[in-house]
């Protein structure tokens, strides 16, 4: 026979985790991209390093390329982005399917709609552009209209520069996801008896 004894302890209250407080309180990555909008400065600049770098005993293509970087010292913006909740890129392409729906061709594959896609891409970028700096160091917040002024007409290298960070940043903060998974694992597991 078993004998039980009764206990005046308070029973312990369950504690309660709060995700809705979690998801809330969560972080999300910044990127500083720089960025130049003088385009015919970039491509000298290209020259003279190819130039420099194809006859390294000329001092003076060296110098004439050093003298370009110091432009672009005094030239230099830059773009600061930041990783956007699923929910929002989920409702900036809503958004834009409302005024072009996705169609489907006869093999049921979705047609390529490059319009879409640009007001897409747009649409992340009002969402993840959240500083600039002028080339004077001012930081500003960047209106809509600063935005897609910058996508229409920035050199294409500057606008790459920027989608690039966006998009990267999904992809990065899922690579450190799948690394921090597999280091948990192999610090979880038994270590093996020697």
């Amino acid at each position: 026979m078993t004998e039980t004894t009764a206990t005046n302890a308070p029973a312990e209250e369950p504690k309660k985790f709060n995700l809705i407080a979690a998801l809330v309180g969560r972080s999300f990555p910044k990127e500083t991209v720089t960025v130049f909008l003088d385009e015919a400065l970039m491509y000298e600049y290209a020259k003279a390093a190819r130039a420099s770098d194809l006859d390294p005993a000329d001092k003076g293509k060296e110098l004439i390329r050093e003298e370009m970087a110091k432009a672009f010292a005094e030239l230099k913006m830059t773009v600061t982005v930041q990783g956007i909740p699923r929910h929002v890129r989920k409702a900036v392409l809503d958004a834009v399917r409302i005024e072009h729906p996705a169609k489907q061709n006869a093999f049921m594959q979705d047609v390529p709609d490059p319009v879409a896609d640009e007001l897409v891409t747009l649409g992340y970028w009002k969402q993840a552009v959240v500083e600039m700096t002028s080339p004077d160091g001012e930081a500003f917040l960047p209106t809509e209209e600063d935005i897609e002024s910058f996508r229409a007409n920035a050199p294409d290298s500057s606008v790459m520069a920027v989608d690039q960070a966006i998009f990267g940043m999904h992809t990065e903060a899922g690579k450190g996801y799948e690394q921090a998974v597999q280091e948990l694992d192999f610090l979880s597991q038994a270590s093996p008896k020697a």
